[in-house]
């Protein structure tokens, strides 16, 4: 039988949880901003505590001039290793008599802080900081500062000097929209709207963050939603935007008794729930909606309820509830922070709890679920990824975190105790009431317009007038608009339809935004519509304002007009300022609200950073006991973060029995006295480079010259503007040399360990390419890393790399698969004596980060010695590289061989594919190749791969797959094509699709099968890049091109099987000695941002094919063409993967599958029965890595 085995799911959730936290250091120069969040600088009676908060969704929410997404970054600073939630989490000082901070007075001025400033034991003045403060780099300060001015209840200090800070978190990113679980079916009552809608308004967050979902429409239960019908359907958490996106990664719940008040209907909508989480989505849950949480009813059956936190059950408010008992258990995390405002816990339905247990039994209230009530459970526990986050003194539980179901690669999910932590029951200016004086003052209202009849009509036209007071002055806005706008017009008052639903008989999502100085009060509606019945009412979901219509129009056809006194606040969520507080809600517990906020913050901030893998995963054999045997099979894969774009290099030992053991992430794992090279021409004069020097910070390092180009290294950074010193070159060079290992994206790793040509005895290293700009070398058994090496050639992006947002691709980048192999080659350093020899030479290109290709010796992996970096006429991208011998012929026929490099790239300008073939030893070109396409997609071609079609380890020809869907197959030493002539070539191989030659690429490179007596077999597939139709239905293919080109359906085409609409192969196959395999994928995987890649139809399938001898040789072998030994039986789609099938690698009898989403796919040797995949016999015993 055959195996298949998930080894690994990467976290693709948000937070990894631990004792203490590890954290980033930052340094942040003078003029940085700082929001303090401890009492002596946030206060609480002005709200400016909790306003904070609002203050970090206007800054992550701030645009650009033309009105598109460009969030000002927030670091959450956070010291990792404090012992209390009081410790300082960074300090400033300064040893010049001047303060080392200031207050700003929110109009572009600064004033002394009057109190906390102190000599410290070394003469210098200083502050500290505690309560996990907000901190804004000068670089953003200006921006920030457009939108702080209107924010006068939080107080903003101005660093008078540079400071270090350890980072929590960095808050980058438009959050996304949260859902507010009813426990009622309405979107104006319950506890929605009393309780979570009054966290949101004490901190001024407007109502365009969240909606009131309720629990029918979680279900996809048909219901009615404040007299409005609601049809059955899949559930609100499962809609998706026009982009694909689910429009809601976060769902909180407050007290919500399910069982009891949704009877047989609440397991499933709790299973929707379940279902939302296995997907990704974050739950934070208070009061008694964690019961219905970790409950499990006796009919649950195949509905996915609970307990997702607890092995069985909870039992509920046997703790003290008392201040004085509470233990914060961690510090260092996010959720804790809430500096010297200590946490008093409220009642409530639940307001603390522990797994059930007999001790606890007493605890254990069964009347809450009147619906399956059970017998008393099982003792239970937490499942492992829990973490306690505060408990009393008796050990009862106020706030704990973890994953669903244990599993990591699940939701996230948060509960917090307490009925609730804030007032918003009165009235009064900014109150929650509605009416004059009581509407919850915000800057962005929320429109929905009901009409008696159906309106969902695309010919139907919609025009909507305003009349408002600004400020005292009389002013209008009117929009004019059809199902599909998606504009925004008007100043100040704006109207926005970017998120407008029309559906059946209501207009939903209509923002009115102030974006103005002023309250903007709103006097005057006039509504016009071409079609459609009556307007029957006009709800403000903000101010809770609802104006009944159907009998009050004013006599015109289709014409509504009425006088309304809604009130908007100013821009940005300004009060009145000088300490009047945006909203009327009184607090009971600031630290309770504030474990709110931080929840709901951390969450939504973070809920889009996931991990994701575009590059092969890699398995090789180690010697984990060190005796000399090397038996343990280690998978090696690469990642990459988003936003961020920060990386992981992980090693796993795969277990007898298919499971796995992380041995360590080589994030983890980089030294703070890193040894980090670059290459520079300051010796010989001639073109290459290959003359190793340290990447240093310092004024010698910047001096040196560059005889190549003439240009001293400060001068190749074109750090601009100058300042006339090399302050600003060292600032960035030490930004680089701190930096984090940078996303691995496309770069699988290259495992190199002893060789018998080479060095029998050299321990296992792994080379990896990243985002940071540089080449990493990774010790095999540790993780950590040895050395990084940045291409010279990088050095004049690494300014402009400096100035990206976290969501921005880099630029400065090596995001290429390093090539390794041992090659017979007459250098060593820059010595040519003549003498050939085997060294263990490295290939690399630089993926986007520029043109070239680089080659180095790393025989000694403590001593690498760059050779040379190489670029070319037209040469474009590209992503790996191959390596090989070629023999190279003089005009009078004088042969020798030679070591060559080979890259295929797209065009640096137009549209085409170019192949190059380099002298290995110098980076001088040998030849090149070029054909143009028809089309303007320039994507990135795979690698050209080599064919030793007689085996005497002398390259004889290059196969380079193209966009077009062509095959080219190029003599080795010269790269003419095999076909066609010099001025008209032919491909090997052209995809003919009932005629249609365009719209089917070859994204991958094909696997190569050379059998015995000569005979290329040739396995690909098609449709491997973003631009082919989704529409178009991918083809796997083999060939057999022994005898000449083949053409489509003709003799040589071993086998062509149609896969489904919209499926592509972005893997390369995978050739054993009896089975091709392809992973392949539906959708794109090359999207801005990624996770677009992994929600746009997540899903690929695996297809293995078989020729009926079971042998891929049988039927050539004996002189057929190979067709007669494949028919339908022999393609077989073995798996139906929950993800995108991006990379492949064999290794022995094993064979591993890269996804998108980090998971990693295993076939190999079934013990039991030994029906295997038996790997191929012709393997190059030179590579270390070979596809």
């Amino acid at each position: 039988m055959k195996k298949i085995e998930i080894l690994i799911a990467v976290i693709s959730a948000l937070f990894v949880f631990a004792g203490s936290a590890t954290a980033d250091q930052r340094t942040f120069p003078a003029g940085s901003l700082i929001i303090p969040m401890n009492s002596s600088y946030q206060g609480a009676t002005d709200h400016g505590i909790f306003e904070a908060y609002g203050l970090m969704y206007a800054l992550l929410d701030h645009k650009d001039t033309a009105g598109d997404p460009d969030p000002i970054p927030v670091f959450w600073c956070i010291n990792p290793d404090k012992t209390s939630i009081t410790d300082t989490d960074f300090s400033i000082s300064t040893d010049t008599g001047v303060d080392p901070a200031s207050e700003y007075d929110h109009a572009g001025s600064t004033n002394p802080i009057n109190t906390g400033i102190y000599t410290n034991t070394d003469g210098a003045l200083q502050i500290d900081y505690f309560g996990g403060p907000f901190v804004i780099d000068a670089a953003y300060a200006d921006a920030a500062k457009t939108i702080i001015d209107n924010w006068k209840n939080v107080n903003i200090h101005v660093a008078n000097a540079p400071f270090t800070a350890d980072i929590g978190r960095v808050l980058d990113g438009v959050p996304p929209k949260i859902a507010l679980l009813n426990d009622t079916e309405s979107h104006t009552n319950g506890n929605a709207v009393t309780i979570l809608a009054g966290y949101l308004e004490i901190a001024g967050i407007g109502s365009g963050v969240y909606d009131v979902v309720t629990p029918d429409e979680v279900g996809g239960i048909a219901t009615t939603v404040d007299g409005v019908s609601v049809p059955a359907g899949n559930g609100i958490l499962e809609e998706k935007d026009a982009d694909g996106k689910y429009v809601y990664d976060l769902l909180w719940a407050p007290h919500w008794t399910a069982y009891k008040d949704y009877g047989a209907n609440a397991k499933k909508i709790i299973s929707k729930i379940g279902d939302f989480l296995d997907r990704g989505g974050a739950l934070f849950a208070e009061c008694a909606s964690i019961m219905n949480f970790e409950y499990h009813p006796n009919d649950a059956g195949s509905y996915n309820v609970g307990p997702w936190l607890t092995t069985n059950d909870i039992s509920h408010n046997g703790g003290t509830n008392n201040a004085a008992d509470i233990i914060v258990a961690d510090p260092t995390i996010p959720f804790t922070q809430t500096g010297d405002f200590a946490f008093g816990p409220e009642g409530g339905h639940l307001h603390n709890w522990e797994p059930y247990n007999t001790s606890n039994s007493g605890y254990f209230d069964a009347s809450d679920f009147s619906y399956g009530v059970p017998v008393a459970p099982p003792d239970s526990d937490y499942n492992a990824t829990v973490q306690r986050l505060i408990y009393d003194t008796t050990g009862w539980d106020y706030y704990v975190a973890g994953y669903k179901d244990g599993d990591d690669s699940k939701g996230f999910i948060s509960y917090l105790g307490g009925h609730t932590y804030v007032d918003c029951t009165g009235g009064g200016p900014g109150g929650p009431k509605g009416g004059p004086g009581g509407g919850a003052v915000q800057n962005a209202h929320e429109f929905k317009f009901e009409f008696k009849d159906k309106v969902d009509d695309p010919h139907a036209s919609f025009t909507i007038h305003v009349d408002y007071n600004d400020g005292g002055t009389s002013e209008s806005t009117e929009i004019t608009f059809s199902k599909g706008d998606d504009f925004a017009t008007g100043d100040p008052l704006e109207i926005d339809l970017s998120s407008m639903k029309i559906k059946d008989k209501t207009i939903e999502k209509v923002f009115f935004n102030n974006k103005g100085t002023n309250t903007i009060t709103l006097t005057h509606f006039k509504i016009t519509f071409t079609k459609g019945g009556k307007l029957k009412k006009v709800e403000d979901k903000v101010g809770k304002d609802t104006t009944n219509l159907l009998d009050s129009h004013d006599g015109i056809p289709s014409v509504t007009s009425f006088d309304t006194n809604d009130v908007l606040a100013a821009s940005s969520g300004a009060g009145t300022g000088g300490g009047t507080p945006l909203s009327s809600c009184t607090y009971k517990n600031v630290a309770g609200i504030r474990y709110v906020l931080n929840t709901v913050l951390d969450l939504q901030a973070y809920v889009n950073y996931k991990e994701f893998m575009k590059s092969s995963p890699v398995m090789d054999l180690a010697d984990l006991d060190g005796n000399g045997e090397y038996n343990d099979l280690i998978a090696y894969y690469g990642s990459f973060d988003y936003p961020g774009y920060t990386g992981h290099l992980r090693a796993l030992k795969v277990k007898d029995d298919g499971s796995f053991t992380e041995l360590w992430d080589a994030a983890n794992k980089i030294p703070s006295n890193r040894t980090l090279y670059t290459a520079i021409d300051d010796s010989d004069g001639d073109s290459r480079v290959d003359d190793r020097i340290n990447l240093e910070a310092s004024a010698t390092f910047l001096a040196l010259n560059d005889s190549a180009t003439g240009q001293t290294i400060n001068e190749i950074l074109n750090v601009t503007p100058s300042d006339g010193t090399d302050t600003d070159e060292i600032s960035l060079l030490n930004n680089v040399i701190s930096k984090d290992l940078g996303g691995i994206i496309h770069s699988s790793p290259a495992v190199v360990g002893p060789s018998p040509f080479v060095d029998p005895d050299r321990p296992i290293v792994i080379y990896a390419g990243s985002a940071d700009g540089m080449l990493h070398a990774f010790t095999g058994s540790t993780g950590a890393e040895r050395w990084a090496f940045l291409p010279h050639n990088l050095l004049g992006k690494l300014y402009g790399a400096s100035l990206l947002q976290d969501t921005d691709m880099p630029t400065a980048v090596v995001d290429a698969s390093p090539t390794v192999a041992d090659m017979m080659v007459d250098r060593i350093g820059s010595t040519f004596d003549g003498n050939k020899q085997r060294r263990t030479i490295l290939l690399s290109a630089e993926g986007s980060g520029n043109h070239y290709v680089f080659a180095m010796d790393i025989s000694d992996p403590d001593d690498p010695q760059p050779w040379w970096e190489a670029t070319a006429t037209n040469m474009g991208y590209a992503y790996r590289t191959s390596m090989g011998h070629i023999k190279v012929c003089d005009v009078n026929d004088n042969c020798e061989v030679k070591a060559a490099a080979f890259v295929s790239t797209n065009y640096q300008a137009g549209t085409g594919i170019q192949v190059y073939a380099f002298d290995l030893e110098t980076g001088d070109e040998f030849w090149s190749f070029g054909q143009s396409y028809g089309s303007t997609s320039n994507e990135i071609p795979d690698a050209p791969v080599l064919v030793d079609k007689d085996g005497d380890g002398v390259i004889d020809s290059v196969l380079a797959a193209d966009m077009e869907g062509r095959l080219w197959q190029l003599d080795a030493a010269t790269g003419k094509s095999l076909y066609g002539t010099t001025e008209s070539p032919q491909p090997v191989y052209q995809v003919n699709v009932g005629g249609t030659t365009t719209g089917y690429p070859i994204g991958s490179s094909p696997a190569v099968y050379v059998c015995d007596g000569g005979h290329v077999l040739v396995f690909f597939g098609t449709g491997g890049a973003d631009f082919a139709s989704d529409s178009n239905s991918g083809h796997i293919i083999g060939i057999d091109i022994t005898n000449g080109a083949v053409t489509s359906g003709g003799t040589g085409e071993l086998f062509n099987y149609t896969l489904d609409v919209g499926e592509k192969l972005y893997a390369s196959p995978i050739v054993t000695k009896n089975a091709v395999i392809f992973g392949t994928a539906f959708g794109d995987r090359e999207t801005t941002d990624p996770n677009s890649d992994i929600s746009d139809s997540q899903s690929g399938k695996i297809h293995i094919v078989k020729p009926v001898s079971g042998d891929i040789c049988y039927a050539s072998g004996c002189g057929g063409n190979g067709q007669s030994d494949y028919n339908d039986s022999s393609h077989e789609v073995v798996s139906d993967v929950s993800a995108k099938v991006t990379g492949s690698y064999a290794e022995g009898n094993q064979v591993i599958l890269g996804t998108m989403d980090g998971k990693i796919i295993r076939f190999g040797k079934d013990k039991e029965d030994g029906n295997n995949l038996a790997p191929s016999e012709r393997v190059n015993i030179e590579f270390w890595r070979d596809f």
